[in-house]
Formats: structure tokens, sequence, C-alpha cells
């Protein structure tokens, strides 16, 4: 959408939640002024830069790229301590942190950027507990059932891993043998 105004919606959002691909989003009509990218994730709460001023919105290719960070050429995710990217950080470069418990970090994030990859981030270590995926992007308080409680983090890929958006309608049946209980 080149244009919000005459939307009811110009100048409004103070989220972002993107499904699939790669999104650039302007304070200015016609993709001007100060713009912003952002890849599959939540975004709770915009930057001021963008709170509030967006007026125009498109899908992009490439990779994502904000003017406060840049994705260093290889997988790269960023924990902080604080909301909004406030307070001491600690960068996952590798693939896996099986147990944050020696870094200093345990249980400390309440924030997150990841600069490159597709983020797996559990609240227990070696994986285990309550996990979320994060792609590229900005995530400047993380929900509320791993806030302050990751313990465990890899990277699950390089890239986008799948090859169309989810379907949510699907049922999962689970069959039954003839003598009526479920089989595993």
């Amino acid at each position: 959408m080149a244009n919000f105004e005459g939307s009811g919606f110009n100048d409004r959002a103070s989220s972002i939640i993107v499904r699939d691909g790669l999104w650039e989003v302007c304070t200015d009509a016609h993709f001007q002024g100060y713009c912003g990218r952002f890849g599959p994730g939540e975004y709770r709460n915009l930057r001021s830069d963008l709170n509030d001023r967006i007026s125009s919105a498109r899908e992009v290719g490439g990779p994502p790229v904000s003017s406060r960070w840049a994705p260093s050429g290889h997988p790269r995710a960023i924990l902080y301590e604080g909301r909004n990217f406030s307070g001491r950080s600690f960068a996952i470069e590798g693939d896996v942190v099986s147990n944050l418990a020696d870094t200093g970090f345990n249980d400390r994030a309440s924030s997150m950027r990841v600069e490159g990859g597709y983020w797996l981030f559990c609240t227990d270590a070696r994986f285990e507990g309550t996990c979320r995926t994060f792609g590229p992007g900005e995530y400047a308080s993380l929900p509320w059932d791993i806030t302050n409680k990751i313990s465990s983090g890899r990277r699950v890929s390089g890239r986008y891993p799948y090859n169309h958006a989810p379907n949510w309608s699907d049922e999962v049946v689970i069959p039954r043998d003839p003598s009526g209980t479920q089989q595993q």
C-alpha cells in the first residue's frame, strides 16, 4: 500500500506481525521518509522512529535491514537484558548455546535482535521447556512465556525454512486401531 491516507490507518500502527516474506514500512507515503524492514515475527512495540508514523508498506526482497543494525553476513542473535534493547547484551554467533548457565545470561533476556538465520529459544537448558522460533528482526519485548526465562538457543535454519505460509486450520487426526485404542 503506497499511501495509507484515506485508509483510516495512516500514522496509527504501533505493532506489526509478519507472517511471511520481508516487508518494508515507511513514515511517508510512496515509501519515502524513514523506512524499516521486518521479516517473519511479532514486533509488539515499534521503535519511536516508526511508532504511530507509518504511512506506506510493501513486501520487498533481500535480507531485513534497519538503520539501527545491519546483518553481519552470518547468522547471529543478540539477547538484551532489558526491554527495548537496553542493558547488557549477549551475542550468539555460533549455531548453538545449549545452556546459558555458564554465560552469566541465563534467564535474563527481555528483548532480542536476530540479525540472520532462524533461531529456537527455550526456557530450559538443552532445548527443553517452552520454546519459540524467531526470524530476522527486532523484538523489543519478548513474549511473556519466555521473557527472563531463556536458558538455551540454537539456529535452526539460515533462511526461511518453509515453502508456504502455515495453514492453521489443518486438523491432526490420530487413527485408532480396530480394538479402539489410539495408535502411536
